[in-house]
């Protein structure tokens, strides 16, 4: 699966998965992939481009989710991704650009990001792989660091390591998100944290998770870290959009 279909990494596995003769099915909106597909006879689920692959999950997703389920690896089906869209769909009004700031959640958590780096705290779950997806859109669009654990692996090494630099960490924020679904075990290992390092951040900021099924907590919570990383860009007066450091990168590689 790679949005632009050169991704490096994805492709260097899909020629290693061909060694070994394996079936492929390949997501994506072109490029090599689709080159590799045709010439290997392999399946190509191909997907509009010319986006920002960030900005492409819903397209990179959904196909994935269909799939796993016609295969069945997964239980997600067509109602359960019926609703989340639903859900989705609700929530763009509520986060819309045009909502003042006083009604507006993903305004109200990108003035509270502001200019703290933001520390996401998730647990271990399908909510694990989001607090990294935020992670990565606060650190393409708002162009912030940006850092992400998961509990409740973080409690046997992180939790101690926030002893010390308390007038640096002063600059973070702690996200964490809350799901009433989660065991009370769970819930109460959050807060015990949250109580232990309270003091070495300016702000903690607490996300309750919409949705009642897996997959529309999922795309919830991804929406709302993806929304409000653009608004923490347009506050600080960023552009969401290039990613220079990248192209550069890239080009330098291109180059060897």
């Amino acid at each position: 699966m790679t949005y632009s279909g050169n991704t490096e990494e994805t492709l260097t596995a899909a020629e290693e998965a061909l060694k070994r003769k394996c079936e492929i099915i390949f997501i994506s909106s072109g490029g090599n992939a689709e080159i590799i597909a045709n010439e290997n006879k392999k399946f190509l689920i191909k997907i509009p481009g010319g986006l920002q692959p960030r900005a492409a999950s819903g397209y990179l997703m959904i196909p994935l989710l269909i799939l796993l389920n016609k295969i069945g690896l997964s239980t997600i089906g067509k109602e359960d991704l019926e609703n989340a869209i639903k859900l989705i769909s609700f929530l763009a009004k509520e986060y819309n650009r045009e909502v003042p700031f006083k009604d507006n959640p993903a305004k109200q958590l990108a003035a509270k990001i502001g200019n703290f780096l933001p520390v996401i705290y998730s647990f271990e779950s399908e909510l694990s792989p989001v607090a990294y997806r935020w992670k990565c859109q606060i650190n393409e669009n708002s162009k912030t660091p940006a850092f992400f654990n998961e509990f409740p692996e973080l409690n046997h090494n992180e939790t101690v390591g926030w002893e010390r630099l308390k007038k640096t960490t002063k600059e973070f924020v702690l996200i964490y998100f809350i799901d009433k679904d989660a065991s009370e075990r769970m819930n109460a290992r959050i807060k015990i944290t949250k109580e232990i390092i309270r003091d070495n951040f300016a702000d903690i900021i607490e996300i309750d998770i919409k949705g009642k099924t897996p997959i529309e907590k999922v795309l919830s919570i991804i929406y709302l870290g993806g929304i409000t990383s653009v608004y923490l860009a347009l506050l600080n007066g960023v552009d969401p959009t290039p990613i220079d450091k990248i192209i550069t990168l890239k080009t330098k590689l291109a180059e060897i």
